[in-house]
């Protein structure tokens, strides 16, 4: 008995609320209907009553899909009926760039990805309902592309997605706004160094069962920026306001692009890759790495312009000193993990430099060593008339005969006798003549290589 009055009354609460509702249901239809049937336009009516309008509006095509479909929630979890989804990407806009926490190049990217796509089920008469397009403001609840990053940031407080400002339109077609923030994959190019380059790319992917999804880019494929690389986080729970101070790296962000590819092995299936590229703006230290080297090598070559032999090799000597100053310096600004198997083109430039220092002191310490030795027999007149044709016309000098680099090779002056022919200063000009030789085909070979390296 006690039993029966339970049902008796759980009943009648059920039934008080359903009689309860349909004045209510009654009362919304009877606005909706005079809000269509009134003679305002919309842009006339007060802010309230475009409201109530738009959600008129949204109430007939939620009762138009159940219709067809007794599922209330299908609205907004089922696709579209047609059988390929076409998700067309109409811009993509990159907001804001920062390192990763603890990277020196591991970029994470804040930007929005405008997207439209067609939706039968949102179509309504404009001129029936005085609207042709509005907001809703809960994204839930239609059908919305899911946007999926192939990243393994799995942190939601630094990577997240949005979709946002989701506007429908009465010929059955739905725009919206997807903020994201993501890590990037990155791939940093060493050869510029220290102006290194990194391109670091987003991979989004939208899956539906039994559905084809495809995308369609309606944007430009590449567009210049020139947005520099934050070093740190734009907001810190922990230091508060503080952290919103424009703390850039040595990055700099010269351009993005926007590109639909697939998935290695899943032809089917479209990947929309967003990418950034960025540059290491370093011009004070490039230039501090190339120009003291360069005009030191420079002033190495062209030693025979100072004078004898002893004078060059005291010259090469200490050019070969500052050389390897600005080789320590080079090395100690490389990064601690090394260049990922790469070479870059500054420490080329570096080993022909030290190349061409090591064959031209070697050189002039052989001509050297040669002009101590006494020579009896003269070189052939027309090698001794190109040699001093050399010094005296390219070179603008010539062996002095008061400079003795060493004692000759024999103990004893007394030794030789007097009228034994002394052929030492022709031999001294040929040796003069071939380290001047040397020294010119290096200047002209460096020339061409600074020329092809600095252009």
């Amino acid at each position: 008995m006690l039993a029966l009055c339970c049902c008796w009354i759980i009943l009648g609460i059920v039934v008080g609320k359903v009689a309860a509702s349909i004045p209510m249901i009654a009362a919304n239809a009877d606005e909706c209907d005079s809000l269509k049937n009134s003679s305002k336009g919309f842009l006339e009516m007060t802010t309230h009553q475009r409201e109530r309008l738009e959600n008129c509006v949204f109430t007939f095509l939620t009762d138009e899909e159940m219709k067809f479909n007794r599922d209330p929630n299908s609205f907004h979890t089922d696709p579209p009926p047609e059988a390929k989804l076409t998700i067309q990407v109409d811009d993509v806009a990159i907001r804001h760039v920062q390192l990763t926490s603890g990277s020196t190049y591991q970029f994470q990217i804040y930007g929005d990805i405008y997207l439209t796509w067609e939706d039968t089920r949102l179509k309504w008469d404009s001129s029936e309902w005085k609207v042709e397009n509005f907001y809703i403001h809960d994204s839930h609840k239609i059908w919305s592309p899911h946007l999926i990053d192939h990243s393994i940031c799995t942190d939601p407080s630094t990577c997240s997605s949005e979709l946002t400002d989701v506007e429908i339109v009465s010929e059955g077609r739905a725009y919206a706004r997807l903020a994201f923030r993501y890590s990037a994959y990155c791939n940093v190019d060493y050869s510029r160094f220290p102006e290194d380059q990194n391109h670091c790319c987003i991979y989004f992917t939208a899956f539906e069962a039994d559905r084809d999804v495809a995308f369609a880019l309606e944007t430009d494929h590449s567009k210049k920026v020139n947005r520099p690389v934050a070093a740190q986080n734009l907001y810190d729970r922990v230091r508060g306001l503080s952290t919103l101070a424009d703390e850039h790296s040595a990055w700099v962000v010269d351009e993005h692009t926007v590109d639909i590819t697939h998935l290695a092995g899943i032809s089917s299936l479209e990947v929309l890759k967003v990418c950034v590229h960025a540059e290491k703006k370093m011009s004070t230290i490039r230039m501090a790495l190339k120009i003291p080297v360069t005009i030191a090598t420079l002033i190495m070559l062209v030693s025979p312009l100072f004078g004898d032999l002893r004078t060059q090799v005291y010259i090469k000597l200490f050019i070969l000193a500052l050389q390897t100053i600005c080789f320590i310096y080079l090395c100690s600004i490389a990064p601690p993990n090394g260049f990922a198997g790469m070479r870059p083109k500054l420490y080329t430039y570096y080993e022909l430099i030290f190349v061409m220092s090591a064959i031209s002191l070697l050189m002039t310490l052989v001509c050297v060593a040669l002009s101590r030795v006494k020579r009896t027999i003269a070189p052939t007149h027309r090698f001794y008339l190109a040699a001093k044709l050399v010094n005296r016309v390219v070179c603008c000098i010539e062996p002095d005969q008061a400079t003795s680099y060493q004692r000759y090779l024999e103990d004893a002056d007394n030794q030789r006798t007097s009228n034994e022919p002394d052929a030492t200063m022709e031999w001294r000009h040929v040796y003069l003549a071939v380290n001047n030789t040397v020294s010119g085909a290096f200047f002209s070979m460096y020339l061409i290589i600074i020329l092809i390296y600095f252009f």
